[in-house]
């Protein structure tokens, strides 16, 4: 069930002509599903792609505490494609240094 509502939400994501429209909690959705399907980064990825919409207003610590939340359960994605293992709150605050700048 989580499967198929995943794939349709981001197909939802993908296909629209303006993401800008989309709403904040359709990427939470989205980040949540994949987070219940043990896929951190791409829950952390899903926010990322949401800030980098409109990065000057939805770069926020919230959303750098959803990335850090996400990739602190194991996402192994660095930013450069670089296979790196976030186990620890600090690997994951580099990320997210590397990716916002903070």
């Amino acid at each position: 069930m989580a499967r198929r509502q995943s794939t349709n939400t981001k197909s939802t994501i993908d296909l629209s002509p303006a993401p800008r429209q989309i709403g904040e909690w359709v990427f939470l959705e989205l980040a949540d599903l994949y987070a219940t399907l043990d896929r951190p980064c791409d829950a952390a990825q899903t926010i990322m792609n949401w800030v980098a919409i409109d990065p000057g207003t939805r770069n926020t610590a919230r959303a750098h505490k959803l990335v850090e939340t996400y990739a602190a359960r194991g996402c192994a994605v660095a930013p450069s494609g670089i296979r790196a293992r976030f186990s620890t709150k600090q690997r994951a605050q580099t990320f997210l240094t590397a990716r916002f700048g903070m």
